[in-house]
């Protein structure tokens, strides 16, 4: 969008957003809002990281919630990046489920690569 600071994944998840959106039933559209509100959630989450709620963690834990919309729109490459990115962001801390089920994901987009 026109408030993008550059971090924001390329067009190819927008493209997908825009295919589902254009789907007949609303699961396609409810993606697409759902792929927009996430991505609106982690640029502010970027720009605000010492506010209160916006850690590490919880923009470990958006970036495995916009990994998952994207696999359901089928954009695999960029659902990856997303756990990737997610599970870079939880280096060094203790492993918990939720380091491994971004890991796990990453390797089921990977797989379908």
């Amino acid at each position: 969008g026109d408030d993008d600071d550059g971090a924001a994944p390329g067009a190819a998840p927008q493209a997908a957003a825009a295919a589902a959106a254009d789907d007949d039933d609303d699961d396609g559209t409810d993606l697409a809002l759902a792929y927009k509100m996430l991505e609106l959630a982690r640029i502010i989450y970027e720009r605000h990281p010492d506010a209160p709620g916006s850690g590490k963690v919880a923009v470990s834990s958006l970036r495995a919630r916009i990994g998952e919309t994207l696999m359901e729109m089928e954009a695999f490459q960029e659902a990856a990046e997303e756990f990737k990115v997610a599970a870079e962001l939880r280096a060094g801390e203790a492993a918990d489920r939720e380091l491994v089920f971004v890991l796990f994901q990453r390797c089921v987009c990977e797989c379908e690569l």
